[in-house]
């Protein structure tokens, strides 16, 4: 026998072996293809999956049209109003006083309007004509548009076109023109805007001050027929975009949204303002880099104003209203694409900005007054177990968006405070920071709790006696911030930007939760790692499968 020949039986290497059984396993299954029963079961299953699709086809469109016309019957009331609400629009606009004729903002010439279109060639006729009578120029992207969209955008000599064959999302189509804008600033315009008057432009220009690199304008829904759903007749749409802490991440919120507009000579500070309307300065927009072309039609108007926001100021010039007929603009096909496209985005957002969102927003809170007024403030939920700490209590009189509430299990609060550990629950996994607050009368009840396991679920612990300290942090080396007690609201505030502001890290692994998860492999060496991290006053969670 040749040395290099194996044994009879010898096993194969890995790879051979592997390929063995790919290959019976393929011989299997073209066996069980050629029983009558498979090949029936198999054109069964095909049948039922046809006729859902089908049945899925039908009701779709059904259901949006009986949604429609549910909200539509609800705001119906409301509608029939819609005149004189236009009429009182009207007025209130009429009686603004013009802009200042020497504003420091750009002018007309040094403006390039950037619209990107598809199958509205009569609103975008009625756009290109109103940015005609103000004098400025305009780059407009036919994404694969209708035929008659190149007749339009060829017809006014202030229009220049880009044809596209097939259709690109919003962010690649604006920043296929923007490369060619030469202007200083340029005026990001969706085709469904349609301006009320001539001199909003000029009122968007004059809020550019020194430092301010973005100006939005209050957009207001406009008049959209008996069956126009449950946005109203000339309520505000859009008059800039701020944040509210719904859970762990800051969810974008319309600020005004449904209300009646109120034109006024006022300009207000924003975090975000959408692009369906918005003056950029080109150089700071390059500056970020643009467009982030992971978003398609939704939410890249909010990260770019985030990252300009580092750049300069973004305002909203509540003088300026126009009407926007929302959505018009958005590429249409299927509901269910949609929404998993929008699931998308929001996923893409929060990955990119849902970290460092929560803890300004949280910071923010913390540091308002009782004087303050903020149209689009958010609360700071923190979520007590036990008895309420009079540091605590304090403070939430002194600071009207920090709000106490008893915790409830499966409710997520920023800032848990445990006051009772015998009500913590062991089984629940907090989302956010677990604050042990031990703080009794009788210290030696507090040296035989720090021995406990319940003090090794706390992310950060304070307690009122020294000697207890010294015994929790023997006990449970691992748990960062032993410190004593705050004895009035400004030691109580300090100690909540700590926690708010501290690093938080998630440790990802593999095994199921709940007790069978304790078995598999990863999950000692997750907990020794987070042992680790915590010894350097890290806060960490282990995320189960």
């Amino acid at each position: 026998m040749s040395a290099q020949q194996p044994f009879e039986g010898a096993p194969l290497d890995d790879a051979a072996e592997w390929h063995r059984i790919a290959e019976e396993r393929r011989v299997q299954l073209e066996r069980l293809q050629q029983q009558r029963l498979y090949a029936f079961a198999a054109a069964f299953l095909g049948r039922i999956r046809r006729a859902r699709w089908l049945l899925r086809r039908l009701l779709d469109p059904s259901r949006a049209l009986v949604l429609r016309l549910a909200r539509s019957l609800l705001a119906l009331p409301r509608r029939l109003s819609a005149s004189r609400r236009e009429a009182a629009l009207s007025a209130a606009l009429a009686g603004l006083a013009r802009p200042a004729p020497d504003h420091v903002g750009p002018r007309p010439g040094d403006i390039t309007a950037v619209i990107v279109t598809a199958a509205q060639p009569e609103r975008l006729d009625a756009l290109l004509a109103a940015l005609g009578r103000v004098g400025v120029g305009a780059l407009v992207v036919d994404n694969a548009g209708v035929s008659s969209t190149a007749a339009v955008i060829a017809r006014p000599a202030h229009a220049t076109g880009i044809r596209r064959r097939t259709p690109k999302p919003y962010a690649v189509a604006n920043d296929e023109a923007i490369a060619r804008v030469t202007t200083p600033w340029m005026l990001l315009l969706n085709d469904d805007i349609s301006p009320l008057e001539d001199t909003w432009l000029d009122r968007m220009s004059s809020a550019v001050t020194a430092g301010i690199v973005a100006v939005g304008a209050q957009l207001v829904h406009g008049r959209r027929g008996w069956l126009g759903g449950e946005a109203l007749d000339l309520t505000v749409q859009h008059a800039g975009i701020g944040f509210a802490l719904s859970g762990p991440l800051a969810t974008p919120v319309h600020l005004e949204r449904g209300s009646a507009p109120q034109p006024r000579m006022s300009v207000r500070v924003v975090p975000a303002a959408t692009a369906a309307c918005l003056l950029v300065d080109v150089a700071a927009y390059r500056a970020v880099g643009g467009f982030h072309h992971g978003f398609d039609y939704g939410m890249e108007d909010v990260d770019l104003c985030l990252r300009l926001a580092a750049r300069g100021g973004i305002v909203v010039a509540l003088d300026a209203v126009l009407l926007h007929e929302e959505g018009a603009t958005r590429l249409r096909g299927d509901r269910r694409a949609r929404a998993t496209r929008q699931q998308a985005n929001r996923r893409l957002f929060d990955a990119r900005h849902g970290a460092q969102l929560q803890r300004s927003l949280s910071l923010a809170a913390l540091e308002r007054g009782e004087d303050h007024e903020d149209e689009g403030e958010t609360e700071l939920s923190v979520g007590i177990l036990g008895p309420v700490p009079a540091a605590l209590d304090a403070l939430a009189r002194m600071v009207p968006s920090l709000r106490l509430r008893p915790h409830l299990a499966g409710v997520w609060d920023a800032i848990l405070v445990v006051t009772d550990p015998g009500l913590l629950d062991h089984e629940e996994q907090p989302g956010g920071v677990v604050l042990g607050w031990l703080d009794a009368s009788a210290p030696s009840d507090l040296a035989a709790l720090s021995r406990t396991d319940a003090v090794g679920r706390f992310d950060a612990i304070v307690v009122g006696d020294a000697s207890v300290a010294e015994a929790a942090a023997a006990a449970h080396p691992t748990v960062p911030l032993h410190r004593a007690v705050p004895q009035n609201a400004a030691a109580a505030r300090q100690l909540l930007q700590e926690l708010i502001t501290a690093e938080r890290w998630s440790i990802r692994i593999g095994a199921p939760g709940g007790r069978a998860g304790g078995r598999w492999g990863d999950a000692p060496v997750a907990e020794a790692l987070r042992r680790e991290l915590r010894a350097h006053g890290r806060i960490v969670r282990v995320a189960t499968r």
